[in-house]
Formats: structure tokens, C-alpha cells, sequence
């Protein structure tokens, strides 16, 4: 964005506006591209969507204008947010059952380690200050989805099931109801969000946090995200393999369990004055926090991986995506409008959240389930 302000000339209040509108624009269509996903094959969809991506992107080192901006930056973020769920849906249908925890995790630590390096060329990138070294970058970005498309189109398929072709999803809607539809299923949506505000913790609340609620240096906030990352790219190595990664219920209790211990921890930290308390504190906070975000994920593949019936599955995957994107729309302002500024009583609220929408998950997860398989 720093690109764009300073060297094209664009106002940031635009470019937020755009970025608002994109949000808005992939959450509804997120939903069209997964029931389209399973007429005409979530490979060839997965793959358009990455050459799609590689052209908004690339073209963004061409922009001149905030109209030539708002175009390529909405059709990038519609991408982005259609293609977790056809991700997920490709594994489902191209991995065999018993594996596709495991491979979620796998694909969820190298994206992890891929964002810290991105982070990092990033950084080097700005240091530049030179337009045509911001411009390369774009479209060697662009450039990177190319690159994805042809990987997509290579993978190697194991699934028993999966050399069948494609099935024909009939979009008369009498026959096959959307997801949305599903008054259980909504409700499983909104409390998955719930969990979600993990996210908005990590990413939002917790620098803030840092530097107004602490004596640290903001060099912490580096040091607790590495401690995130790492803990995280190991979890998602071992954690799936194991016969625990497999039990959806089990684990995600075992996710609001870290995460209301992550509340405790940041509520004592807070109302701590030593600092080697509060930074013990700190650190056993994040610790709970990443447990806890990485079994919600785990959990929360199994549960997706089991109501989305075959024929169906990016279809039902895109729609329990919608979590994603209440909780972005909501957990920002929730967790500083909120947590933040309430001191213990917000943290007692957001473990009060994370309970609620655990069990919220825990009982209409089984429902849907049920619904889906009778």
C-alpha cells in the first residue's frame, strides 16, 4: 500500500474504501465460485482463479489512477478469498480421508513460513525506495501465481474416489438448497466466527496491546509473532498426524480451553507491575493463543471435512468460509473497541466469547452433520 500512497498519489481513504468493497464483494461471491467450483471441477476453478490473480496482481505495478486500482485490487481480493475454500476442497477431493488433516496442516505451515518471508522481501523492498523495484515486485507476485496454477494442474491424486469425473451439480435450487438456507448451519457460522477472534487477537489486539498496556520495547511484538510462527509451523507438522488431530469435538474443547487460558494469562500480565512477571505472563499468553488457534484449525477442518457432502464440497467449504469474513468484519473493532479498553473485564468477555462459540460449534456442528448424512 505504501506504493501506492506515496508513488502513485492514491488518498488512503480511497484505498481503504477499496479494500472495503473488495471484502464485501468476496464474501458474496465466494459462495457463487464454490457451487460453480463443483459443476465444472474445483482443479480447473482453483487453477482460473490463480491465473486470475496473477493478472490482477501483476497489473497493479500499471496502475496510474484510483479507478485502474479499484478494478485489479477487487478482482485480487475476490480471488484471495475464494480460494482457502477451493484449497481445501481440491484436498478433500484429491487426498485420501484419513490424510487430509494432515495435509491441511502441512499447507497451513509452509503458508505460514511463506507469509514471514514474503514479510521480509517485503521490508527489503520498501527499503528500496525505487519505483521500478516496487513495480518488479508486482509483477513478480503476479508473476508467483502463474507459478501456483501450474502446481495446481500437477498435483498428484490418491483419493479412491477421485479419477471419477467431475460431478454435474444441478443449480435448481429446489434440489439442492444452499447451505445458507440452513438455519443450524447459520448458527454454526456465527459461532465458528466466535472461535476466529483468535485472529483478531493476534494480528490486531495483541501490538496495540503491547505498547499500550506494557512498559516493553515494540521490538516484543516482533518477538512474540516469531514465537507465533514457530510454534505454529511445528504444531501444524506433528499435531495432525496424530489420532487427537482427528477428533473434531475433542480438540476444538481442547482449543477454547488454551484460548480462555490465553485470557487469564493476558488478564494477569495486565494487572501485573514486575516486568519479568509480566513478560512470563506474555509469553505463556501467546503460547496458549497459538495451541489454541492451531487446534481450532484442525478441529474445524474435520468438522468442515465431514458436513460437506461429496458432490457439494466447495460449495459447503465456501459457505463455512463466511466465518472468515464475520470475524474480520467484526473482530477489529470488538477486540479494541472493547477488550482493550476494559481492561480485566474484557478479557473476561472474550473468554466468555470463545465459550459460547465453542459450544455453539460443539452442537450444531453435530446437527448439520446429522442433517446432511440422513
Amino acid at each position: 500500500m505504501v506504493f501506492f500512497v506515496t508513488r502513485v498519489g492514491l488518498p488512503p481513504g480511497q484505498i481503504g474504501s477499496v479494500l472495503s468493497v473488495g471484502a464485501v464483494a468476496g464474501l458474496i461471491l465466494s459462495i457463487i465460485i464454490g457451487r460453480v467450483a463443483d459443476r465444472v471441477g474445483i482443479r480447473h476453478m482453483l487453477i482460473a482463479i490463480a491465473l486470475l490473480r496473477a493478472a490482477a496482481y501483476g497489473s497493479l505495478a500499471f496502475v496510474n489512477g484510483i479507478i485502474t486500482y479499484s478494478v485489479f485490487m477487487i478482482v485480487a481480493i475476490v480471488g484471495d478469498q475464494a480460494t482457502p475454500a477451493l484449497q481445501q476442497a481440491l484436498i478433500g477431493q484429491i487426498i485420501k480421508k484419513e490424510k487430509r488433516t494432515t495435509a491441511m496442516g502441512i499447507m497451513r505451515a509452509v503458508r505460514n513460513i511463506g507469509s514471514t518471508i514474503g514479510l521480509l522481501i517485503g521490508g527489503l523492498v520498501l527499503s528500496a525506495k525505487s519505483d521500478l523495484v516496487y513495480r518488479l515486485a508486482l509483477m513478480t507476485n503476479g508473476i508467483s501465481f502463474v507459478a501456483l496454477a501450474v502446481v495446481i494442474a500437477m498435483l498428484h491424486t490418491e483419493a479412491e474416489d477421485s479419477s471419477r469425473p467431475p460431478s454435474r451439480v444441478s443449480f435448481n435450487t429446489k434440489t439442492n438448497k444452499s447451505p445458507l438456507r440452513s438455519v443450524p448451519f447459520l448458527g454454526l457460522i456465527g459461532a465458528n466466527a466466535m472461535l476466529l477472534l483468535h485472529d483478531s487477537v493476534l494480528l490486531v489486539l495483541l501490538p496495540i496491546w503491547v505498547v499500550q498496556r506494557t512498559s516493553f520495547s515494540p521490538t516484543m511484538v516482533a518477538v512474540l509473532i516469531a514465537i507465533n510462527t514457530i510454534v505454529t509451523v511445528a504444531f501444524q507438522l506433528f499435531i495432525p498426524r496424530t489420532r487427537f488431530g482427528k477428533r473434531w469435538r475433542s480438540i476444538l474443547v481442547g482449543a477454547t480451553i488454551s484460548l480462555v487460558g490465553m485470557c487469564v494469562a493476558f488478564a494477569v500480565a495486565q494487572s501485573q507491575q514486575n516486568l519479568v512477571v509480566v513478560a512470563m505472563f506474555t509469553v505463556f499468553a501467546v503460547l496458549a493463543l497459538t495451541i489454541g488457534e492451531n487446534l481450532h484449525s484442525i478441529g474445524a477442518w474435520d468438522l468442515s471435512f465431514q458436513m460437506a457432502p461429496p458432490d457439494r464440497l466447495a460449495e459447503y467449504l465456501s459457505a463455512f468460509q463466511l466465518s472468515n469474513g464475520l470475524k474480520a468484519i467484526v473482530g477489529p473493532t470488538l477486540v479494541t473497541g472493547i477488550v482493550l479498553t476494559n481492561g480485566l473485564g474484557g478479557w473476561a468477555l472474550l473468554a466468555v466469547l470463545f465459550t459460547v462459540g465453542a459450544y455453539g460449534t460443539l452442537r450444531l456442528g453435530v446437527r448439520v452433520i446429522n442433517k446432511d448424512s440422513s
